[in-house]
């Protein structure tokens, strides 16, 4: 008599892929056939950009923070809400800060997440706090630029969004410092008076792992993007210069003599789910 073969079913296999999301607010990701762990990263929206006051320019925005998380499981079907911060204002008066990015499960827990960078104060006052990423293990992540203070004759300069391991340039009145590595953002610095003396967006940080970090801006020109992220616009004639994607911090505006002008817009985060082979950040 014969022994009773059996085949064992086969091994299904472990797809590769990603999601990115780029529209702020929530959304829904539904986690594929056959999708065991995720890695996610998270970029907070940028500061925007103070305002003028008589005689002093505005101060610079904080670029966001930036955290990821690698090897999280899940099981197919799972759903979890993404948030993708907006982009801080710029305005006349006080910058308005860049909003929280982050990633939760079912149960409302935080799975990773980072803050965004704060907004520039009018005239003579502070730029904004670069953005954190979230605390502890196992999200990992850096910190957001802070954004440049004004002068008497230019605004600040944004901060440039965080890195994946360093944090992002800070934005200065002259020239904005590089990022100090992890790939972040380097911070915008200010045109020479009396060229166009408002502050330049800082530089934004892609979504697709460590690259280069953004170098130093000189005058007038927009902080480098960092890690495939966009670097940001240069000084305007009286408004500050916007932050770049993802996460870069706005500019400050000129001086003001008979008007006040108004500072630059941050820039929008962004948010990258991925799995599979090479899936890991940073």
């Amino acid at each position: 008599m014969m022994a009773a073969s059996y085949n064992s079913a086969p091994t299904p296999p472990h797809p590769t892929g990603s999601e990115t999301f780029t529209s702020t607010g929530d959304s829904t990701f539904t986690v594929p056939v056959n999708v065991t762990a995720i890695s996610m990263c998270v970029i907070a929206g940028g500061g925007g950009g103070g305002g003028s006051q008589t005689g002093q320019g505005g101060c610079g925005g904080g670029g966001g923070g930036l955290s990821y998380r690698n090897a999280y499981a899940v099981t197919a079907g799972d759903l979890l809400t993404v948030r993708v911060g907006s982009n801080g204002l710029g305005r006349a008066d006080n910058g308005t800060a860049g909003g929280q990015s982050k990633v939760s499960n079912s149960f409302s827990t935080t799975l990773v997440s980072a803050s965004g960078g704060g907004g520039g104060e009018e005239g003579n006052g502070s730029g904004g706090a670069g953005g954190s990423p979230s605390t502890g293990a196992p999200s990992q992540g850096g910190t957001g630029g802070a954004g440049g203070n004004s002068g008497s004759i230019s605004g600040g300069g944004g901060g440039g969004a965080a890195g994946y391991a360093g944090s992002g340039g800070a934005g200065g009145t002259a020239t904005g410092s590089a990022g100090s590595g992890g790939g972040g953002g380097a911070g915008g610095g200010c045109a020479d008076y009396p060229d166009s003396p408002t502050g330049s967006g800082g530089g934004g940080v892609g979504l697709n792992g460590t690259g280069t970090t953004g170098g130093s801006s000189t005058d007038g020109e927009g902080g480098e993007g960092g890690s495939g992220g966009n670097t940001g616009s240069p000084s305007d004639v009286n408004s500050g210069g916007a932050g770049g994607l993802y996460g870069g911090g706005g500019g400050g505006a000129k001086p003001g003599i008979n008007n006040f002008h108004s500072g630059g817009n941050g820039a929008d985060g962004g948010v990258k789910i991925r799995w599979g082979t090479g899936a890991d950040y940073p």
